[in-house]
């Protein structure tokens, strides 16, 4: 993030693994239930007594480090009498969360302290590591704007960084006569890779393309691109038609381009005959798939019912799973509808109801059942959480209580192939493991890798309800609940879009620079913690700050956007401007089919994705109705969100 949250995110700590010694695991419970060994627990022979500290610090302590509140942990630590923080294990946990916490000068600390406990040697390891990555991380941030070079290579590293004042300032220092097509290009660049002020940044390349002619299918290209993010959507779609009018190696992907843009601004018409012409040109080409399925969705839009109800029929049979081809049923239904054929319409929405629960097309095919006065299917009925019988061995189970997750799930990790020798139950002994580490990336891991049968049509039953529980895990409870409370939301929204963005990876790093749990972008993050009075929130790999800011943002978008729960989750994933730019130009289209025209292929599947997160989370905690703010009806007012992210 940008100052605390911006100029040091080079510097956050990277996640550091590695292969640890060996762990014994017992398999507790019923007689008939094997058990199973990882591996010795025997302490090194000149390690030296340990001292317990009081049990009710270690309670205290522990969340704080399993949720990388490090800063917390060295308060409490430091508030404690001299002779308490002397006990080996404290001093070893105030190490660890000084070099977790960024300060690498605890790391002689914990190699002194290799001798008097036994994981001491791990957690240095693992804090070498992550000093070692932070190491590189820092170099790497020297080169994102030499200090060294000319002003030309000053300014294009940091157009291309997305630092639009930098750019500007380091233009400022050449002659102004100097190259004006490359210093506007820069300009347009610098606002395109800051994904801001996309307006200005379509001017600048237009003013390239006027300069230099020679380009100027490539100029135009990347203006049309911003003048899209800015909802500008005539103007892209002129554009794009130059560049396909001149050919070139960019003129079929303009061409589609451009129907497109017709369609986001609301011109079904207009873009019903672009598409129809790309089709013409380009029967066989890479978007001729994609443009064909638009045009299916456009002849729905128009109701063209018998015109699109063989398209949708198409597109339902080459489906690759039961989720995917739920979505083309549901529409399928919709135009059944529109021919007045109501009882085959309500006989689908009823199939898919009960064949794929707790999915969008599910979700709204109970909707238009609801409106059609008739009775949807009954909701699963959901089986409380019953835990596997499954004992840690006294090693793990102490770094558990200690909080260092990190170092338990690495060497549950290295020894996990013992448990999955006994063919029995392989999944749910490890998925129970992992709970007992809290180390919810882990499980999901091992749901997908030994349960790859499941689906939504599971039963939520007893019997089943671990495979359930594996899949849809929910980490940093007393986190979650804190800001749920704080910024009055479900806290199953959190737990769904955590788990859509990062599959609860704390220290993950997406390719366009977005970070953690939550998947913030840094120069969000900034602003958001500005907004809310956080002066310096800490790292956006801490679970912690990740959560508060999205959160707030969250709130944000809820407010914003009326509260409209599909729009909420697209906004958190293409940018509040673009939804609600969407849903004012198509406000007239029921949510089934304004989901379905999604331009953005990533958010179209994002919103399904979270939305059956959520309505997941709902059911595992005591409620299968559907989430409140799902819809059919976009809403027809909506704040103005030029002042959001």
């Amino acid at each position: 993030m940008r100052s605390r949250i911006g100029g040091g995110l080079a510097l956050l700590l990277l996640c550091a693994c590695g292969s640890g010694r060996g762990l014994g695991l017992g398999c507790g419970g019923a007689a008939t239930q094997p058990s199973v060994s990882l591996g010795s627990t025997t302490p090194k022979t000149n390690s030296l007594p340990i001292a317990a500290p009081p049990p009710a610090l270690r309670t205290s302590l522990a969340p704080l480090l399993r949720t990388a509140r490090f800063l917390e942990a060295r308060q409490l630590l430091e508030k404690l009498p001299p002779s308490q923080r002397q006990h080996v294990e404290l001093r070893l946990a105030e190490a660890w969360a000084r070099v977790a916490g960024g300060d690498c000068s605890g790391l002689d600390e914990l190699a002194a302290r290799e001798r008097e406990v036994p994981w001491a040697e791990g957690l240095r390891r693992l804090a070498q590591a992550r000093c070692q990555r932070a190491q590189v991380a820092r170099e790497r941030s020297l080169k994102v704007a030499p200090v060294t070079g000319d002003a030309w290579q000053r300014a294009t590293a940091l157009a291309e960084a997305g630092d639009i004042a930098g750019t500007e300032a380091a233009l400022a220092t050449l002659a102004k006569s100097a190259d004006p097509a490359r210093r506007a290009n820069l300009r347009g660049l610098a606002r395109s890779s800051a994904r801001a002020q996309h307006s200005a940044g379509a001017d600048a390349y237009e003013e390239a393309a006027s300069l230099e002619p020679s380009k100027a299918s490539a100029h135009w290209f990347d203006a049309a691109r911003l003048r899209t993010r800015a909802g500008q959507d005539r103007q892209a779609a002129e554009l794009y038609a130059r560049v396909d009018s001149r050919g070139g190696r960019q003129a079929e992907e303009a061409s589609y381009l451009g129907a497109r843009a017709l369609a986001v601004g609301g011109e079904d018409k207009s873009a019903l005959t672009a598409y129809e012409r790309h089709l013409a040109r380009y029967p066989r080409g890479p978007r001729a798939d994609t443009a064909r399925t638009d045009v299916v969705l456009l002849h729905l839009s128009l109701e063209h019912w018998a015109v699109a109800l063989p398209g949708l029929e198409q597109q339902a049979q080459r489906s690759s799973s039961a989720a995917i081809r739920a979505r083309w049923d549901e529409l399928r239904a919709v135009a059944l509808l529109g021919l007045t054929r109501q009882a085959e319409a309500t006989a689908l929405f009823k199939q898919i109801a009960a064949e794929v629960p707790f999915s969008a097309p599910a979700a709204f095919a109970r909707l238009r059942l609801a409106a059609l006065g008739e009775a949807a299917p009954a909701l699963p009925t959901v089986a409380p959480a019953t835990p596997m019988s499954l004992d840690l061995p006294p090693e793990l189970g102490k770094l558990r209580d200690w909080g260092y997750t990190e170092l338990a799930a690495e060497r549950l990790s290295a020894q996990q192939g013992s448990l999955r020798r006994n063919k029995s139950g392989d999944a749910q002994r490890l998925c129970a493991a992992w709970e007992l580490t809290e180390t919810a990336d882990r499980r999901l891991v091992v749901s997908r890798e030994l349960d790859p049968g499941f689906e939504l049509s599971v039963p939520l039953d007893a019997a089943s309800r671990w495979r359930w529980d594996c899949r849809y895990p929910r980490p940093y409870p007393e986190l979650v609940a804190l800001q749920s409370d704080v910024r009055q939301m479900p806290h199953e929204l959190l737990y769904a879009v955590m788990r859509q963005e990062s599959s609860f990876r704390p220290r993950v790093y997406s390719k366009v620079g977005a970070v953690g749990l939550l998947q913030l972008m840094p120069s969000t993050a900034s602003r958001i913690a500005s907004e809310i009075g956080v002066a310096q929130p800490g790292s956006l790999e801490e679970p912690e700050v990740s959560l508060q800011l999205a959160a707030a943002y969250l709130g944000r978008l809820h407010q914003a956007l009326g509260g409209h729960l599909a729009l909420v989750i697209a906004a958190y994933n293409a940018g509040p401007n673009i939804v609600h730019h969407w849903a004012q130009q198509q406000h007239a289209l029921p949510l089934d089919l304004f989901v379905a025209r999604i331009a953005y292929a990533e958010t179209r599947n994002y919103v399904y994705g979270v939305f059956s997160n959520l309505w997941v989370y709902r059911s595992l905690a005591g409620d299968s109705s559907i989430p409140t703010g799902f819809e059919l009806a976009l809403p027809k007012e909506l704040q103005d969100p030029s002042g959001l992210y």
